[in-house]
């Protein structure tokens, strides 16, 4: 059975990794059920999070765009990311073609070590991790990442994994060298939320 099904990693939606690598996993979890595709209507009051960990270097403290850059930190940061629900209205649905449906409202640091909120947050529940691919900034993996959230009527914690991509068209090796920079790191994310946090 692959590493990440015997941890019960639950990833719904198309989840890219791009080098990190999780050879064979995917198939497996389609396999057995774990990825649906149905949505379900978020519950009333429910605020758009996404709760990041990441080993990007915070840009401007981290408190304005482009809060965490390319350059590589030794250690994960933790972070929540709230977002400005897409205007559903004719003029905002028309703007959303060019601009984008959703954007970051903020974004909230922790001075902590990363596990410590992360554990908080999980505490036991289901989740749903999303590690994005090639050429993508914080900002681009956020946003990413509450579309699936959204797409998929997950309500539970929503966590991105966001390694040191460089989001730029002709960086690619560079983009490989964060990826494989970051295996420790993700590993002890998954480490943290499976054995420490009990996440399923």
């Amino acid at each position: 059975m692959p590493v990440c099904a015997s941890r019960r990693v639950f990833l719904s939606g198309t989840v890219s990794v791009a080098a990190l690598a999780l050879g064979g996993c995917i198939p497996d979890l389609m396999a057995n059920g774990a990825i649906g595709t149905s949505a379900v209507m978020p519950p009333p009051g429910y605020n758009p999070t996404v709760l990041a960990i990441t080993n990007r270097q915070p840009a401007k403290g981290a408190l304005k765009a482009p809060w965490y850059g390319h350059e590589r930190s030794t250690t994960s940061a933790f972070a929540r990311v709230s977002f400005n629900r897409p205007d559903t209205t004719l003029v905002g649905r028309a703007r959303s073609t060019f601009s984008g449906s959703w954007s970051i409202e903020r974004v909230s640091p922790e001075g902590r070590p990363a596990t410590e909120p992360l554990l908080e947050a999980v505490s036991g529940r289901e989740v749903m991790l999303y590690v994005h691919g090639y050429k993508e900034s914080f900002e681009s993996a956020s946003i990413s990442a509450i579309e699936l959230t959204e797409g998929i009527g997950f309500t539970g914690p929503s966590l991105l994994f966001s390694w040191p991509s460089r989001a730029a068209l002709f960086d690619y090796g560079y983009d490989r060298e964060s990826a494989l920079f970051s295996r420790d790191a993700f590993e002890e994310t998954l480490v943290a939320l499976l054995s420490e946090g009990g996440a399923s």
